[in-house]
């Protein structure tokens, strides 16, 4: 009710029409999300957060190369955006394009070399496929970050019962 009020008095209210668009989203309601974001994508159309959201609704849509554009339109603007980055190769990974996952991931790396979601990805991306080389280097290295890593403890402790390590 209040963000109504807020627009009611500033129709040209970026905020109001981000939040308000981000509920709708949350609820389901793509299409009066898409209406919000688009209102404030027209008062700043370099707005990264509004091109975040954009690229959510359409991934909400299935309409996956319009989302694609709007995640990559935000990280033109902010290059530092990690969750951007990551939204971009969850995209990358539903749709099996587990090359441009990996080479934005390896660029994740190098751009936030503390942070190990890329490496959780670069991991998960290893099992689907079975690379089993990679699986261990990927689990070593997250549990040199983490010992107590969940993800890296259970494929390495797998990989090692298959191929005979543990036994």
């Amino acid at each position: 009710e209040q963000l109504e009020k807020d627009l009611l008095k500033d129709p040209e209210s970026m905020e109001a029409l981000l939040e308000l668009g981000t509920i709708f989203m949350e609820a389901g309601e793509v299409d009066q999300a898409l209406s919000q974001l688009e209102m404030a994508l027209a008062l700043d159309s370099k707005n990264p957060l509004v091109l975040v959201k954009l690229g959510e609704v359409y991934r909400q849509r299935d309409e996956i190369p319009r989302a694609e554009e709007y995640y990559t339109k935000a990280l033109k603007v902010n290059k530092n955006g990690l969750d951007t980055s990551l939204a971009l190769v969850r995209l990358y990974i539903d749709g099996g394009r587990f090359d441009e996952a990996r080479t934005l991931l390896g660029t994740l790396r190098v751009r936030f070399p503390k942070n190990s979601e890329p490496l959780v990805y670069l991991l998960r991306i290893a099992r689907y496929l079975q690379e089993h080389s990679e699986i261990l280097q990927w689990s070593r290295e997250l549990l040199e970050r983490d010992e107590n890593h969940t993800l890296a403890h259970l494929s390495y402790g797998v990989l090692a019962l298959q191929s005979g390590e543990i036994g």
